[in-house]
């Protein structure tokens, strides 16, 4: 539903290994700091559909996440491999390098993807999960401020 509602061309088989409940929440630290989270139920196809959703994912997203586009050349830029917080991400980066947009997978077995656009809320309220014992089917993702 929520991929619809935004018109998004996330790729089908990534929708198709994405758990039909997800997270959406806003992160008081810092300022606010808005994420999506989804459970996958196959790393491998969520990886690879989320490198063919790139493409388009800023577009699409953008808004959602209150980042400022007007006069910069993020719609042409593509993502890249970084580590941000000890976290193997793919990010959008601005002219200045600073990660405006990206995503990583967390838990031991790589079942929550993560997407936001401050790298403070990763740490601060997420990356717990990435040490502590996850599957796919008890994954307790953290209560999100109501929006």
């Amino acid at each position: 539903e929520f991929f619809k509602a935004i018109e998004s061309s996330i790729p089908g088989a990534l929708l198709s290994s994405l758990d039909p409940t997800f997270t959406i929440g806003i992160f008081a630290f810092n300022g606010n700091s808005m994420f999506l989270a989804f459970k996958t139920n196959s790393y491998n196809t969520a990886f690879a559909g989320m490198l063919d959703w790139e493409n388009s994912m800023f577009d699409e997203l953008y808004k959602i996440f209150a980042i400022p586009a007007a006069g910069t050349n993020l719609f042409e830029t593509h993502f890249k491999d970084m580590v941000i917080k000890n976290q193997d991400t793919r990010a959008l980066l601005d002219d200045k390098g600073k990660p405006v947009l990206f995503y990583t997978f967390l838990g031991e077995d790589k079942s929550i993807i993560l997407i936001t656009n401050n790298t403070d809320a990763v740490c601060q309220n997420i990356c717990p999960l990435s040490s502590a014992r996850t599957s796919t089917s008890n994954v307790t993702l953290p209560n999100p401020t109501p929006i």
